[in-house]
């Protein structure tokens, strides 16, 4: 599919560089293949948008683009620079040249970098899948027909006996909402536990802070910056949508605070103060 990059917050990606070998490499947590035709208005935009929610940096085509013969060079370093392809597999998956292109790739990267392939059986026999049978022999029998390169039929057929081969979700009589909720556990999970290691592998000792900074990072009604923190609570100006505060300042300064700063966030549930220097809610703060 002809692609653009569509992401949640940039600032949250994991992207290495050249001097730290420890960071991870990605750019983008997870890439999207997805038959437009079949899935794009309804199980790939939810799947999409819940990924956004949770701050989970997602690379999905723009169907506004047009789409040509060769996938284009950006769509490949996506791939490329993914930790997750996400594959709905539907019914007209196969007879697109561009989504099987998508999917080579995808496979290449899988055996080349160690893309984790998570496939979703989008009412299609995931049998059907890896042995091209019923609507992909139907799919295949059409790229032959059309006298599609033998070498690129091949490496596509393969490519499908690949990921058919792989435990994922299977929608069809199953509600799509829990089948996305499963997917977002999976990854965030994950994600979760690669951050930590990151992390303590260059600060020691900070496993416990970490944790619980990435809990709130990855739900929503996050604040754990510490200047947005202290605006927040000297300005009054918190709300619902604040469901956690993580306070943790690497000065022994003394801050003055209003209780009345927490009067709107009535959905407050998460609330830990301390500094570099002192033990959680050892710090004198002053409240009025």
């Amino acid at each position: 599919m002809a692609t653009q990059a569509t992401s949640s917050s940039p600032s949250s990606t994991f992207s290495s560089s050249s001097s730290s070998s420890s960071c991870p490499r990605w750019k983008y947590h997870v890439f999207l293949s997805f038959c437009g035709v079949d899935t794009r208005m309804n199980f790939t935009d939810h799947l999409y948008t819940a990924l956004k929610q949770k701050s989970i940096i997602t690379f999905r085509d723009d169907e506004k683009l047009e789409r040509g013969k060769y996938i284009s060079p950006e769509l490949l370093k996506a791939i490329e620079e993914s930790k997750y392809a996400i594959i709905v597999l539907s019914t007209n998956y196969a007879f697109s040249k561009w989504c099987l292109k998508e999917l080579a790739k995808i496979v290449e990267c899988k055996k080349k970098t160690g893309l984790t392939v998570l496939p979703v059986f989008y009412h299609v026999d995931p049998s059907d899948v890896r042995n091209q049978r019923g609507i992909f022999a139907e799919a295949f029998a059409k790229h032959e027909e059309d006298k599609v390169n033998t070498e690129d039929v091949q490496a596509w057929k393969a490519a499908l006996k690949d990921v058919g081969h792989i435990s994922g979700w299977h929608v069809h009589d199953r509600h799509e909402s829990r089948v996305i909720q499963e997917i977002l556990e999976r990854i965030s999970s994950e994600l979760n536990l690669v951050f930590q290691s990151t992390i303590s592998n260059e600060l020691v000792g900070i496993e416990s802070r970490v944790k619980d900074m990435l809990d709130l990072y990855l739900d929503e009604g996050r604040l754990w910056h510490c200047e947005d923190v202290l605006h927040t609570l000297k300005n009054n100006t918190g709300t619902a949508a604040v469901k956690g505060i993580k306070l943790n300042t690497p000065n022994q300064k003394e801050e003055s605070l209003s209780a009345e700063a927490f009067t709107n966030m009535t959905k407050l549930r998460f609330l830990k103060m301390c500094n570099s220097h002192q033990t959680p809610m050892e710090r004198n703060y002053e409240f009025r």
